[in-house]
């Protein structure tokens, strides 16, 4: 990216993501099943490789632009994200239901290809000048540099850890809805409970850890909402009061999205004040390398995150399933305690 410019690598996550999902559409016109299934994998990759190339532009930025303030921006930014992620939960399975499958992929894509122009009109033209942000003597940073600091590989495992416990009901939740007689239309609404928790919590980060000095606390506090979710759900398999209990599914998934909220936002922050700490040179090519990596870990998460979803779906069960998947999070306790981390060389933090 430090080669290209944030403002082109972000037009082509942006042309990627347009037209993968327009093409998504389309795939419904072929008679073949093979080309279906082929053309599926295709555009999701390409629609995957454009929303990491848009997840490391708007973070470079973001270090770039806003130094100070990280934690906010990165927060407000993810706010439009959780919002998103609410009305396109809702506006694709009332789409769908009302429309057919092609005209939701055809007018999501329509409107990310709208987003061209301003993009072209507010993103500075060109590159930031590496000259002026390098400072002299310092080590140019590399990705076993980067995550052979203690702080930071256990920034990158926590939101690991998050999004796989995040995205570990995509698969699974709409499976054990229809199972519980839930109609087609409303599984939607559950989905958009979870971002819902993801977008009134990023608020409440906006305030709040901007103000904090030790952010760190946030990615741990937010793992064991998430594992406190998982166990609860979990618990039906004991306890007839929660099994089954769609309010209580509900609002477990809420708990979910907020905790995903306080492992996430904050890392940026966190990296960008660690790295400030070290004899590390600061320009364009040390925030996208960071950025990379944490994107790595965001989407790592998401793919491991579904698989496991299936996989305990189809041998425990719901409700056990979830019961196995609060191990995870709760490893960070163990981690935390065997491990603890030295924040008092980080006066930033």
């Amino acid at each position: 990216m430090s080669f290209i410019g944030i403002r082109c690598i972000t037009l082509i996550a942006i042309l990627l993501i347009g037209f993968s999902s327009i093409a998504f559409g389309l795939l419904d016109l072929t008679q073949n099943a093979n080309l279906f299934l082929y053309g599926c994998i295709l555009c999701h990759v390409l629609q995957t490789t454009g929303m990491a190339l848009n997840a490391i532009g708007v973070d470079s930025m973001l270090v770039e632009y806003f130094p100070n303030n990280i934690s906010r921006m990165c927060g407000l930014f993810d706010l439009s994200c959780g919002v998103g992620l609410i009305f396109g939960a809702i506006i694709g399975s009332t789409l769908y239901f009302v429309t057919s499958y092609q005209f939701p992929f055809y007018l999501n894509g329509s409107l990310v290809l709208l987003t061209v122009p301003p993009c072209l009109l507010f993103i500075p033209k060109g590159d930031i000048n590496l000259n002026c942000c390098v400072k002299y003597g310092k080590e140019k940073l590399t990705f076993k540099q980067l995550i052979s600091i203690p702080e930071i590989f256990a920034i990158y495992i926590s939101t690991f850890i998050a999004f796989q416990s995040h995205d570990f009901f995509q698969p699974i939740l709409g499976l054990h809805l229809t199972n519980l007689q839930v109609k087609d239309e409303m599984v939607g609404l559950f989905f958009a409970l979870q971002s819902l928790g993801y977008t009134l919590n990023t608020l409440f980060i906006c305030i709040v850890a901007t103000q904090t000095k030790n952010k760190l606390n946030f990615l741990f506090v937010g793992l064991w909402i998430q594992a406190l979710a998982f166990i609860i759900i979990g618990c039906g398999s004991v306890i007839d009061v929660f099994q089954n209990n769609l309010y209580i599914i509900a609002f477990m998934l809420f708990l979910n999205g907020c905790g995903l909220s306080l492992s996430y936002i904050p890392a940026l922050d966190l990296i960008a004040n660690i790295l400030n700490n070290c004899d590390i040179s600061k320009n364009l090519s040390t925030s996208c390398i960071a950025s990379s990596v944490l994107s790595a870990s965001t989407f790592l998460g998401e793919t491991i995150g579904p698989l496991l979803g299936g996989l305990l779906f189809a041998n425990f069960g719901f409700t056990q399933a979830c019961a196995l998947m609060a191990i995870f999070p709760l490893s960070t306790v163990c981690f935390k305690q065997q491990h603890p981390i030295n924040l008092n060389s980080f006066s930033s933090l």
